[in-house]
C-alpha cells in the first residue's frame, strides 16, 4: 500500500494469504466496507480460494478514497469447511476457527496543488545609524 493517496486517486490495494500448513485448506478474504471508501475485487471474486500447504493466493481489490485523513483498510482471511477437493486433495479444515486481519492505516489528502508564499521586507536605516559618530 502506498503511504498517502489524494482524495478520489483510484489505486489497488493488495493482500497475500498465506497457508503455513501442510495440507491444503480452503479460505475465504474479505475486504470491510467503508463509508471512507469505494472498493471493487479485481480478481475472479470467488466465494473461497484453495490454498495448498506452503503456498500463496494474492488478491487485489481496486480502491477510490472518499474522504480526508488516516483511513483503516481491514482484510480478513478465514478458513472454511468444504466437501470441494483443492486440486486432488481434501480440504483440511483446522480443529480450531481459523481467522487472521490485518488493519493498514492509509493517509488520504485533498485534492489540489500545494502552494507556498513568501513575503519578503526590507528596512532602511537612517545615515544617523549607519556612520560612527566622531569625538570633538
Amino acid at each position: 500500500m502506498p503511504y498517502s493517496v489524494i482524495r478520489g486517486e483510484v489505486f489497488t490495494l493488495k493482500a497475500t494469504v498465506l497457508n503455513y500448513l501442510p495440507k491444503c485448506i480452503r479460505v475465504s478474504v474479505q475486504l470491510k466496507a467503508s463509508p471512507a471508501f469505494l472498493a471493487s475485487q479485481n480478481t475472479k471474486g470467488e466465494e473461497s480460494y484453495c490454498i495448498c500447504g506452503s503456498e500463496r493466493q494474492t488478491l487485489s481489490w481496486t480502491v477510490t478514497p472518499k474522504t480526508l485523513g488516516n483511513v483503516n483498510f481491514s482484510v480478513s482471511a478465514e478458513a472454511m469447511q468444504s466437501l470441494e477437493l483443492c486440486g486432488n486433495e481434501v480440504v483440511e479444515v483446522p480443529e480450531i476457527k481459523r481467522k487472521d486481519t490485518v488493519i493498514k492505516t492509509l493517509l488520504v489528502e485533498a485534492e489540489g496543488i500545494e502552494q507556498e508564499k513568501t513575503f519578503s521586507s526590507m528596512t532602511c536605516a537612517s545615515d544617523e545609524d549607519i556612520e560612527p559618530k566622531r569625538a570633538s
